[in-house]
């Protein structure tokens, strides 16, 4: 499956579809011999669910008037598809999330809950996984297909009238050694990046920018979590009127 992005009018990315690593989540289907498993150290109040989806999206860039995208999961270090799968597994556990004020129910139609409040029906999140992208990535879609449907119907001054933009970058290097009992293993971090940002007319815009760090040593231990939790929006209104030059600034 290729889901090809254009830019002016000329073919310059594609969504590249790649099977990334599942070690870690496969398992020996013999009767005789029983699945063995790998066991993540991960720090309290969170853990790595083995049914967690993957973002099959490399690397894509669009851009045109009411919508833009930018994806970039690309990482020349070595066993990074490893770390890139294994952080985006990670989930808070829920009693975290229900913490907060603004959740009312715990009444979860998500196995892997990822997000603490909704702006208006859209899930808002609370940590940065794979199934938070995806489902972003199914938004941008569906929401692109309604601008260029708009955009045959009206004059093209008021296409800005509706606009959306999606970034998601990943960012992985190694950060020296660091000593885990006896053992000197490699510390890994692995930065994302999100914004989101979309606007329907006064006063139904809104975005957010959302930071998440995993900081590994070595493959199974996970020492640091940091950047989930409730996430910094803008909202449009009357005090924060649509601009042009307002995607995503904080």
């Amino acid at each position: 499956m290729l889901i090809n992005l254009f830019v002016n009018n000329k073919f310059i990315i594609p969504f590249a579809v790649v099977l990334l690593s599942t070690a870690l989540f496969s398992s020996c289907s013999s009767k005789k011999e029983p699945a063995k498993k790998t066991t993540i150290d991960i720090p309290p109040g969170w853990y790595l669910s083995i049914y967690n989806t993957k973002v099959n999206v490399i690397k894509a860039q669009e851009k045109k008037p009411g919508y833009m995208i930018e994806i970039d999961r690309q990482n020349d270090l070595i066993d990074s598809d490893y770390y890139l799968r294994i952080a985006e597994s990670i989930f808070p556990n829920q009693d975290r999330i229900l913490k907060q004020k603004s959740v009312q129910s715990k009444q979860w139609y998500f196995e892997r809950p990822w997000w603490y409040e909704k702006q208006g029906n859209v899930p808002v999140p609370y940590a940065l996984t794979a199934d938070t992208i995806n489902y972003y990535l199914n938004r941008y879609r569906d929401l692109k297909s309604h601008i260029k449907g708009t955009a045959q119907l009206v004059e093209f001054k008021e296409i800005d009238l509706k606009r959306i933009e999606l970034l998601y970058t990943v960012k992985i290097v190694e950060e020296g050694s660091v000593q885990v009992g006896e053992e000197s293993l490699p510390r890994i971090k692995v930065v994302f990046t999100m914004k989101w940002y979309e606007y329907c007319g006064q006063p139904c815009g809104w975005g957010f920018e959302k930071h998440r760090e995993v900081v590994f040593a070595g493959k199974y231990k996970i020492l640091r979590i940091s950047g989930d939790g409730p996430v910094k929006k803008w909202n449009s209104n009357q005090k924060t009127p649509y601009g042009p030059e307002q995607w995503i600034k904080f």
